[in-house]
C-alpha cells in the first residue's frame, strides 16, 4: 500500500500571473516606469536647456538646479529598480509583491529631499518678491516636517517587512506627509499668485508677462497638490 503524500502540481505561469491579477500589478507598475521616464527626460532637457542659455543666475542658483538633476538622476535609477523588481522578478517569485525592496525606502528619501530643496527655493523668491517673512511660516515649516517624515518613511521602509505590516502600523505618518506637502504647496501657489497680481496692478508694461507667470504658478502647485491628494486616496 501507497502511504506517500500526494504531490502538488506546481502551478504554471499562465496561472500565477492569474492570480496576480496582471492589470493592477505588473501593469500599473509598467506605466509608472513609462511615466517616471519620461518625466526624468522632460527634466533633463529643460536642465540641459538652463545651462546651455547661461543665464544671470547666482552660483548658489546654478549648483541648486544641478543638484537638483542629479537627485532626479538617482529617484530615477532606484525606480527603475523598482519597476524591474515588481515586473521581471516578480515572475519567478510573484510573493515579491508583498514585500518591501531597499529601493522603495531609498526613493521616499530621494523625494522627500528633492522637494525640501525646491520648497526652500520658493519661500526665498516669495521672500525676495514680498520682503516679508511671515507668509514663509505657511510653506517652511510644513515643508520641514515633510522632509523629516519622508526620510523616516525612508528608514522605516529597511525594517518592516511587507507592506502589510507598512499600512497598518504607520499609516497615519502617510497621511501626515501627503497632507503637509499638499498643504505646503498650495500656500506657495496662493503666495506667488498674490505677489504677482500685486506687481501687476503696479506696472503696466510687464502684465502679459505676470499673468504668463501666475497662470504657470497655478498649474505647477495644482499638480504637485493634486498628486498629493491622489496619494492620499490610494494609500
Amino acid at each position: 500500500m501507497d502511504t506517500s503524500s500526494p504531490v502538488t502540481p506546481v502551478p504554471t505561469l499562465e496561472e500565477i500571473l492569474r492570480a496576480m491579477n496582471i492589470n493592477m500589478t505588473m501593469g500599473i507598475t509598467t506605466v509608472f516606469g513609462w511615466i517616471i521616464a519620461m518625466l526624468y527626460g522632460i527634466t533633463s532637457v529643460q536642465t540641459y536647456i538652463y545651462f546651455n542659455s547661461n543665464p544671470p543666475d547666482t552660483r548658489y542658483m546654478k549648483t541648486t538646479v544641478f543638484v537638483l538633476w542629479v537627485i532626479d538622476t538617482l529617484g530615477a535609477i532606484f525606480s527603475f529598480h523598482v519597476v524591474y523588481t515588481y515586473t521581471i522578478k516578480a515572475l519567478l517569485k510573484p510573493v515579491i509583491w508583498t514585500d518591501i525592496i531597499w529601493s522603495d525606502g531609498v526613493n521616499f528619501m530621494m523625494l522627500s529631499l528633492s522637494d525640501a530643496i525646491v520648497t526652500v527655493v520658493f519661500a526665498y523668491r516669495i521672500w525676495k518678491l514680498g520682503d516679508k517673512i511671515w507668509p514663509l511660516v505657511f510653506i517652511v515649516p510644513p515643508a520641514f516636517l515633510v522632509f523629516i517624515g519622508g526620510q523616516a518613511l525612508g528608514v522605516i521602509t529597511f525594517v518592516m517587512p511587507s507592506f502589510a505590516d507598512l499600512r497598518q502600523h504607520i499609516a497615519w505618518l502617510f497621511y501626515t506627509v501627503f497632507s503637509l506637502q499638499a498643504f505646503s504647496d498650495l500656500a506657495i501657489m496662493i503666495c506667488l499668485c498674490t505677489l504677482l497680481i500685486k506687481r501687476r496692478r503696479k506696472v503696466q508694461r510687464t502684465r502679459s508677462v505676470i499673468g504668463m507667470l501666475i497662470f504657470y504658478s497655478v498649474n505647477t502647485c495644482l499638480l504637485t497638490c493634486s498628486v498629493g491628494v491622489a496619494a492620499l486616496i490610494t494609500v
